[in-house]
């Protein structure tokens, strides 16, 4: 039985042509930029792009380069205020934030969604927020994440999200998503 998250994952980047993203620097749609020190397979689509290693059902990074007021996470249909899918809000705070990811996440299937370890946290030169997560599949796997984001001044949300099984792959490349949370620099951040 496939995965209904893991389906949820593939089923926006399925007909995006995937290509390699070498170790450096890289652009996330003009919004802000990242260093990975390894390589990941990148599935683009606009204004978010997914990266993994591995396979998007086993890890993923998700570099949003912007979420707008009325944006959902992972359904991009256009929003009518009764469609029950969590959306970004411009009123929100980074605690906020965080339940939206988590009722996301639950829109796509997932159980037991719960948020940890809130904090302050630079995103360039933003003051921005940081949070794990923990999460099964509706097939019972367990899944971490941590995400890195901040609000800018006109409201938009910035998110890196990356997403892992608990066992093996979260951990596999928490050291790389780690470092390009300390990587990230914004346009107009001195360099």
């Amino acid at each position: 039985m496939r995965l209904v998250f893991a389906a949820a994952l593939l089923l926006a980047t399925s007909c995006e042509q995937v290509t390699l993203v070498e170790p450096g620097t890289q652009s996330i749609n003009g919004a802000y930029e990242v260093t990975t020190p390894i390589a990941w397979s990148r599935f683009p689509l606009a204004p978010m792009e997914q990266w993994t290693v591995d396979g998007l059902p086993l890890q993923n990074l998700r570099l949003y380069a912007t979420i707008k007021d009325g944006d959902a996470l992972f359904d991009n249909s256009s929003p009518r205020p009764d469609d029950g899918v969590p959306r970004y809000r411009t009123s929100m705070r980074a605690s906020d934030v965080a339940d939206f990811v988590l009722a996301s996440l639950a829109q796509v299937g997932t159980n037991d969604a719960d948020f940890s370890n809130l904090r302050p946290a630079a995103f360039g030169s933003l003051s921005g927020f940081r949070f794990d997560i923990t999460f099964f599949s509706s097939d019972g796997l367990a899944y971490r994440g941590l995400a890195c984001g901040a609000i800018d001044a006109e409201k938009i949300l910035h998110l890196l999200l990356y997403i892992g099984t608990d066992a093996v792959y979260f951990d596999a490349h928490r050291e790389a998503v780690e470092n390009i949370f300390r990587s990230l620099t914004l346009p107009n951040d001195q360099k």
